[in-house]
């Protein structure tokens, strides 16, 4: 991974939790691609970042990466879960899946949803979203280092646009 992507993406959660004053984290799968990935410089911007929310619950929802990574340190103050965690009426998954019984909601990430954006004949290129379909909100991925998924939001869906902090619905 390229130096500073992990800072990166902590910069982006740091303002969000900040924002929001969030009591809890819910990390919907592979906050590591393999085990490599947690390099000293990594180790240290995440134990800062622990510290700095520690009053803040952390739970990992194990995505398919996940699974290669193996234990993290026990210092690290992060529950690691099955997919399945369930907070209220909302089920937490990394794959997306149907909404399972009980649940109004089901929260994924995995495919990095994203819209073609053209204007007429040209190609402007793609933009993270966020995709609803049939009960499931598939999250864009909010690392600084990952690639996307072009959907195909079909009757009935809704995607919203992420650019700039801002959000927009398409179309």
């Amino acid at each position: 991974m390229p130096v500073g992507a992990t800072d990166a993406t902590l910069a982006n959660i740091t303002r969000m939790l900040r924002r929001t004053q969030a009591s809890r984290l819910c990390i919907l799968g592979d906050m590591f691609h393999a085990r490599s990935s947690i390099a000293p410089d990594v180790r240290e911007s995440l134990e800062r970042f622990f510290t700095e929310f520690s009053r803040v619950e952390m739970t990992l929802i194990r995505g398919n990466h996940d699974v290669r990574v193996g234990a993290f340190p026990n210092s690290w103050p992060i529950k690691i879960v099955d997919p399945g965690l369930s907070i209220d009426r909302v089920s937490l998954g990394h794959h997306p899946a149907e909404v399972p019984a009980g649940a109004d909601l089901y929260l994924c990430g995995h495919l990095h949803p994203a819209i073609s954006v053209s204007s007429g004949a040209e190609r402007l290129g793609k933009m993270p979203c966020f995709w609803h379909s049939r009960g499931q909100l598939v999250l864009p991925a909010i690392g600084a280092f990952t690639g996307t998924q072009v959907v195909n939001p079909s009757l009935g869906d809704s995607a919203w646009i992420t650019a700039d902090d801002k959000i927009f619905r398409y179309p």
